[in-house]
């Protein structure tokens, strides 16, 4: 009886698996367990550390859009006291008119133009850094904006907020 080499190599193999004793099936099955439980413990791990650092960072941008909103606040309401200022002061004439708003252009940086209307709607002063028009007759009476106001004198501004 010939046997190749090879067969004689593959023949010890084939029959160490189902030799194996005892220990060495319980030394596998244990690894095999401890492993287990590791990538177990990894995932749920990783799971809860996402988790709270999906927390920590909705808290963190929450925090910030907070004290942005709040910001805005104060800036617009800034905006508002300089107009109410502009509108209240006791300036009958155009020229009082111009010369108010003139300073409000100046104080108010956001402030790009401002437009004083009429009861009617029609155009009596418009103001911008660059240039002022007295009485040009515009009409801005089918304005929605002129519409929530009429039958009152109006202040329109325009800028960058």
């Amino acid at each position: 009886m010939k046997l190749k080499l090879s067969q004689l190599d593959s023949a010890p193999r084939k029959g160490l698996f189902r030799r194996r004793g005892i220990f060495s099936k319980f030394v596998v099955s244990f690894v095999g367990l401890v492993v287990l439980v590791l990538l177990v413990n990894g995932a749920l791990e990783t799971w809860f550390m996402y988790r709270e650092t999906t927390q920590i960072l909705a808290k963190a941008q929450s925090e910030k859009a907070t004290t942005t909103a709040n910001r805005i606040d104060q800036f617009l309401s800034d905006i508002e006291r300089q107009i109410s200022w502009a509108t209240r002061a006791s300036s009958t004439t155009v020229e009082q008119r111009r010369s108010d708003y003139a300073q409000l252009l100046q104080q108010v940086p956001a402030i790009d133009s401002l437009i004083y209307l009429d009861g009617a709607g029609k155009e009596q002063l418009r103001l911008t850094r660059a240039q002022f028009v007295i009485a040009s007759g515009v009409d801005y009476s089918d304005d929605p904006k002129f519409k929530e106001t009429q039958d009152k004198a109006s202040l329109v501004v325009a800028g960058s907020f």
